[in-house]
C-alpha cells in the first residue's frame, strides 16, 4: 500500500512541474509569436504602402509628361500639383526640367529641403517617403524629373495601432492563461487532496478492521516490528496478549451475526478504555484480539490482563438481553519468549489456548505448554476420524428424585475412546468439534446411541427418560427435528422418553429459526430443559412463554451453597421461581450428603452429581437403576 504522504509529495511535485512547464512554454512562445505576427503585419502594411505610392507616382508622371514642354500648359501643371496634394498621402510634389528650372511645386509642409530618395519604408527616418521619377515627352525623351514625397505617418500609425492591439491581445491572453493556470492549480490541488484522502481511506481500510475500526493483523505485524526494534535499541521488554471471548460462538450462533457484531464493537471500546495510549489493540479475526504493551514487565502485563478480563466479565447488553461472556488471555514476553513477531504470536496463541483449556483466565507462556498446541492440531484430525470409526461412546449419569429416592432419569454424556490416549472427557473435545464443524455429526451420533439405549431399557420395563445436551449450532440446525424424528422411528422410541437440554442463552434467542425449532420439538412431545440455568440472565417474560418442562441449576451455584449464603439464596430463589412457573428443577453439582439435604430442604425436585454416581456405561447404569429400585421397594 502506497504511503499517502508520498502520494501527496509526488502529486504536488507533478502539479508544480506541470504549471512551471506551461508558464515556461508561454513565456517563450508568446513573445516569439507576438514578434512574428507584428513583423508580418508591419511588412504587409509597408509593402502595400510602397506598391501603392509607386503606382500612383507612375500615373502622376504620365500626367506631368502631358504638360511639360507646352508653355501654355504650365499653369495647368501647377494646378495639377496643387490638386495632387489634396488627395491621398502625397505631401510634396516638384517638377524640374532638364536645366534644373522648377516648373511646378507644391508641398503641405517644408519638406523639399531634405529630399532624399527612399528605396524602402522609413529609410531616412523623416516620416516621408521620397520618390524621383523621370518624365518623358511625346518623343520618348526625358524632359523633366518628378519628385514626390508621401507621408509615412498614417501607415506608421496603423502599424503602431496594430502593435498596441497586439500587445493588448497578448496581455489578455497571458492574463487568461494565468487565470486558467490558477484555476487549474486549484482544481489539480483539489484533485490531489481527493487523491490523498482516497489513499488515506484505502490505507486505513487495508490496515484496519472494518467492524471495530481497530488495527488488523497486517498493521499489528508492522507495530510489532516497530516495538521489537525499539525494545532492542533500549534493551527493554514488552508483552504481547492474544485473547478471545468465551461463549461468543454460542451467542453468535444463537442470536445471529448482528448480535455478535454488536458485542465485538463493544469489546473494542472496552479494550481501548483499559489500555494505555502507547499500547496497540488489534482484531485478528472472529472474536480474537491482540494487544501489544511496550515497556512493561511480567507483573505489569498481568495487572493489565486482569483489567481486561474484568472489563470483559461485565455483562453485554444486546437488543434488550444481558449476556455474560468472559475471555481467555495468553501472554508472551519479549525477548524471553521470542525475538520476532511470528514467534511471539505463536507462543501467545499457545498460552491463550492453554488458558481456555483451563476454563478461561490468564496464562503466561511456558515451554511445556507448546505440546498442547501440537496436540490440538493432531486432536482435530483424530476427532474427525474417531467419529467416523465410532470411537464416541455414551455414558449415563443418573438423576435422583428427591421425594421418592428413585432414579427418575439419566443424562447421556459423550466420551471419546481414543486408541492411544484412552477415555477423553467432553471438556477436551466438544469445543474442538464446534471449531472444526463436526458438532452436528457428533450430536446425532450421541442422540442415536441414547435413543437406542432408551428403547432397549423400555423393552426390559425400565422406562427411564434420557436427556441429551444440544450445542447452539445443533439446536439451530433446520433439519434437527426431522433427524430426531427419524431416530425415534428407527428405534420405536416414544418422544416423551427424550429430554433435550439446551443452554439458557440459546433458548432465549428470539430468532425465526430458534422459534421454529422450539415449536417443532414441542409439537413432537419432546421435553425441553434449560441447562446451566442462572448463568444466562434470562428474561422472565420470555421464560414463562417457552415450551420447557424443567430447569437445571448450574453447578457453580450448588457446589458453594453450603459455604456461600448468596449462592444458597440464588438456589432457593431459582427453585421457587421454577415451581411458580410450573417447572421441575434439577440441581447439578451434588458432591456431598450436605448438598443433598440442603436441596431437599429447599424443595428441589431432582439432583445430579458425583455424590450420587459418576457417569457410567449403559450396562453399569442399568444395574444401578435396577438396584436402586430394589432398595426403594425394600425400604417401602
Amino acid at each position: 500500500m502506497a504511503n499517502p504522504s508520498r502520494i501527496a509529495r509526488l502529486s504536488r511535485g507533478l502539479i508544480v512541474r506541470l504549471i512551471i512547464g506551461v508558464v515556461a512554454i508561454h513565456l517563450t512562445l508568446i513573445p516569439l509569436l507576438f514578434a512574428g505576427v507584428l513583423y508580418i503585419v508591419k511588412e504587409g502594411y509597408q509593402e502595400q504602402f510602397v506598391d501603392q505610392l509607386r503606382s500612383d507616382s507612375y500615373l502622376l508622371s504620365i500626367l506631368v509628361g502631358n504638360y511639360v514642354g507646352h508653355p501654355a500648359s504650365e499653369g495647368n501643371l501647377q494646378k495639377l500639383a496643387d490638386e495632387a496634394l489634396l488627395s491621398g498621402d502625397l505631401v510634396f510634389m516638384k517638377v524640374v526640367d532638364a536645366s534644373g528650372r522648377v516648373l511646378a511645386a507644391a508641398e503641405v509642409r517644408n519638406t523639399h529641403v531634405s529630399f532624399k530618395e527612399d528605396f524602402f519604408f522609413g529609410e531616412h527616418a523623416d516620416a516621408i517617403y521620397y520618390v524621383s521619377l523621370p518624365v518623358y515627352g511625346d518623343s520618348g525623351k526625358e524632359i523633366a524629373t518628378l519628385r514626390l514625397g508621401y507621408d509615412e505617418m498614417p501607415i506608421q500609425e496603423q502599424i503602431d495601432l496594430t502593435h498596441q492591439r497586439g500587445l493588448y491581445l497578448a496581455i489578455g491572453y497571458v492574463a487568461l492563461t494565468l487565470f486558467l493556470l490558477g484555476l487549474g492549480w486549484r482544481v489539480l490541488n483539489l484533485m490531489r487532496r481527493e487523491l490523498v484522502m482516497q489513499a488515506d481511506a484505502l490505507e486505513h481500510q487495508a490496515l484496519h478492521d472494518t467492524l471495530t475500526r481497530l488495527p488488523n493483523r497486517a498493521l499489528l505485524q508492522d507495530r510489532l516490528l516497530q516495538v521489537i526494534r525499539g525494545s532492542q535499541r533500549e534493551r527493554a521488554t514488552f508483552a504481547l496478549f492474544l485473547m478471545d471471548l468465551d461463549r461468543f460462538k454460542e451467542v453468535n450462533d444463537t442470536l445471529g451475526h448482528h448480535a455478535g457484531d454488536i458485542i465485538l464493537q463493544e469489546v473494542a471500546l472496552r479494550l481501548r478504555e483499559v489500555i494505555r495510549e502507547s499500547d496497540t489493540v488489534a482484531r485478528l479475526g472472529g472474536d480474537e484480539f491482540a494487544v501489544v504493551l511496550p515497556r512493561v514487565d511480567p507483573n505489569g502485563a498481568t495487572l493489565i490482563a486482569e483489567k481486561i478480563l474484568k472489563a470483559l466479565h461485565e455483562p453485554f447488553s444486546v437488543e434488550g438481553r444481558v449476556l455474560p461472556l468472559g475471555g481467555s488471555v495468553g501472554i508472551a514476553l519479549f525477548p524471553e519468549h521470542g525475538e520476532d513477531g511470528g514467534s511471539l504470536l505463536r507462543r501467545a496463541d499457545v498460552a491463550m489456548y492453554a488458558a481456555k483449556h483451563a476454563g478461561g483466565g490468564i496464562m503466561l507462556y511456558a515451554p511445556e505448554l507448546d505440546t498442547h498446541s501440537v496436540d490440538r492440531l493432531t486432536l482435530a484430525t483424530e476427532l474427525r476420524q474417531g467419529i467416523e470409526r465410532d470411537e464416541i461412546e455414551v455414558y449415563y449419569q443418573p438423576k435422583l428424585d428427591l421425594k421418592t429416592g428413585e432414579i427418575c432419569g439419566v443424562e447421556a454424556l459423550a466420551r471419546w475412546r481414543h486408541p492411544q490416549r484412552g477415555l477423553i472427557l467432553p471438556v477436551e473435545f466438544i469445543s474442538l468439534a464446534e471449531r472444526i464443524g463436526v458438532i452436528n455429526t457428533l450430536t446425532l451420533r450421541v442422540l442415536d446411541a441414547a435413543i437406542k439405549q432408551c428403547s432397549a431399557w423400555s423393552e426390559v420395563n425400565l422406562h427411564i427418560p434420557v436427556a441429551v445436551n444440544l450445542s447452539p449450532v445443533s439446536f439451530l440446525d433446520a433439519q434437527l427435528a426431522d433427524r430426531i424424528q427419524e431416530i425415534l422411528t428407527k428405534y420405536s422410541c416414544s418422544a416423551r422418553s427424550l429430554v433435550l437440554e439446551v443452554t439458557e442463552s440459546t433458548l432465549m434467542a428470539d430468532t425465526p429459526r430458534a422459534q421454529d425449532t422450539l415449536a417443532r420439538l414441542d409439537a413432537m412431545g419432546i421435553a425441553l430443559s434449560i441447562d446451566d440455568f442462572g448463568t444466562g440472565y434470562s428474561s422472565l417474560a420470555r421464560l414463562k412463554n417457552l415450551p420447557i418442562s424443567e430447569v437445571k441449576i448450574d453447578q457453580s451455584f450448588v457446589i458453594d451453597m453450603l459455604e456461600d449464603d448468596n449462592d444458597a439464596a440464588i438456589v432457593r430463589a431459582t427453585i421457587d421461581l421454577a415451581h411458580n412457573l410450573g417447572l421441575k428443577v434439577v440441581a447439578e453439582g451434588v458432591e456431598t450428603v450436605g448438598h443433598l439435604e440442603r436441596l431437599n430442604s429447599f424443595g428441589c425436585d431432582m439432583a445430579q452429581g458425583y455424590y450420587l454416581s459418576r457417569p457410567l456405561p449403559a450396562a453399569e447404569m442399568q444395574r444401578l437403576i435396577v438396584s436402586s429400585r430394589k432398595l426403594v421397594l425394600a425400604v417401602a
